[in-house]
């Protein structure tokens, strides 16, 4: 076969030395080893086809010929692992070593040139084992996007850019398996269908133009499809970072209660909402009797561990989703109780006074009678209706922070009644706050 595709193959050197450049400006900024991998691949098939119009120089033209078709395979390998490497999403730090896991199409491209030394007496041959060999690396590209260890979640990040290359490689594919057949008799086919040669070699030089930068494009593709995904898991993670930290900011390391903060933001949150529909609002202050005593006669982390004990009774207690129990502070607890008046509340405060004494937590220091450990609670309610808030009237007036303010101390105030009249108690202020 006459070898005078050479000056073709100065065409597609000079547009895989575009790509390989173009990719490797985009690896100095991305630092993606894919990319890197890529961009060496396109470099390096360019060297091969450039390679091939050295022929008028000293060097031998078969050395020249091994050399470029190993150049050409190389490269192409290298564009196969860089596919693969951008699959996996596996951090290549610099080893190539990483790469070469992927090693088939860098076995071939080791036997090629003593294939080809072998094929020296033909040159159809060397023809046929040349495209031979690059056509099963590109069935390995193929075999890489539909092998079942790439099959995983995170492959479907790539969407429908996983496809493109499928196109291209199958195109190379059919272009080497048409090299092939042409070689084998090449002379006796150009005598016969001499017309149709010369479309089939154009439709070639065509072809091997298209699946080069159709390859370019398919791996941009994908690269952006990467990157979209990189973005989207950092996008999620960040979520699920401030979610975190946000949760931390509003609950109390050592009972997992909702803190002051939380409380605080809740409260005015109900209250609005309270007032907007008219519906009431109850609050109970929770206090464990003699807790100080407590930690002193036991020690803080018995006192921690009562506690959390004392927490997860609460936490039981209110079961309804917009119900809030929080650590106020200390050995202060506190309970938010929307759409509840004072008698609920006192029903609900009475409940929890009974569970915290089921637990039967022995405190030798307190003055409670039984040894165990007791709460007090102060019961308050605000109730628009009551007070006549939709026909207009009023009993407290006061800026939405005030009226808060003084349902928390209306509900403090009737703990520490229930402290003076013998703790271990609920104990209901004795009017509803109302307020327009």
């Amino acid at each position: 076969m006459n070898l005078d595709l050479y000056t073709q193959y100065f065409f597609f050197g000079v547009i895989d030395l575009m790509q390989g450049i173009s990719l490797y400006l985009l690896w100095r900024r991305e630092k993606q080893p894919y990319l890197l991998l890529w961009g060496l691949g396109f470099g390096l098939s360019a060297a091969g086809f450039l390679l091939v119009n050295l022929r008028h120089t000293p060097l031998a033209p078969l050395p020249v010929i091994v050399g470029s078709a190993t150049l050409v395979t190389l490269g192409l390998a290298l564009l196969h692992a860089g596919q693969c490497a951008v699959l996996r999403q596996q951090e290549l730090h610099g080893h190539m070593r990483d790469a070469l896991r992927w090693s088939w199409p860098f076995t071939l491209t080791a036997i090629e040139p003593l294939a080809l030394w072998l094929a020296r007496s033909d040159a159809d041959r060397v023809v046929q084992v040349h495209s031979a060999l690059l056509g099963l690396v590109a069935a390995f590209g193929l075999i890489a996007l539909a092998r079942n260890r790439y099959q995983t979640k995170q492959i479907n990040k790539f969407g429908r850019s996983r496809r493109d290359p499928v196109i291209f490689w199958s195109l190379l594919i059919v272009l080497m398996v048409t090299q092939v057949v042409l070689a084998q008799n090449f002379t006796e086919l150009f005598l016969v269908f001499e017309q149709l040669i010369y479309g089939v070699l154009a439709l070639q030089v065509l072809g091997m133009v298209a699946a080069h930068v159709g390859l370019f494009a398919a791996f941009m593709n994908m690269h952006t499809a990467a990157l979209n995904a990189e973005l989207r898991a950092r996008s999620t993670a960040l979520e699920k970072s401030m979610e975190q930290l946000r949760w931390i900011s509003e609950t109390d390391a050592l009972t997992d209660l909702p803190n002051r903060r939380k409380f605080n933001e809740t409260l005015s949150t109900e209250w609005a909402r309270a007032t907007r529909r008219g519906q009431p609002l109850a609050l109970l202050m929770i206090d464990i009797d003699h807790f100080k005593t407590y930690n002193d006669h036991y020690g803080h982390p018995q006192g921690d561990r009562c506690l959390e004990r004392v927490a997860r009774v609460l936490r039981a207690a209110v079961q309804r989703p917009g119900d809030l129990a929080a650590r106020y502070g200390g050995e202060e607890f506190a309970v938010i109780l929307p759409e509840t008046d004072s008698t609920g509340a006192e029903q609900l405060a009475r409940k929890i006074v009974g569970a915290v004494q089921a637990q039967r937590i022995p405190h030798a220091a307190t003055s409670v009678p039984g040894d165990i450990i007791t709460v007090s609670i102060g019961v308050a309610a605000y109730n628009p209706l009551r007070a006549g808030q939709i026909s207009g009237t009023t009993s407290y007036k006061g800026s939405g922070t005030v009226q808060m303010e003084q349902l928390i101390k209306r509900a403090d105030a009737a703990l520490y009644k229930a402290k003076r009249q013998g703790r271990n108690r609920a104990v209901v202020a004795i009017e509803e706050l109302a307020t327009v």
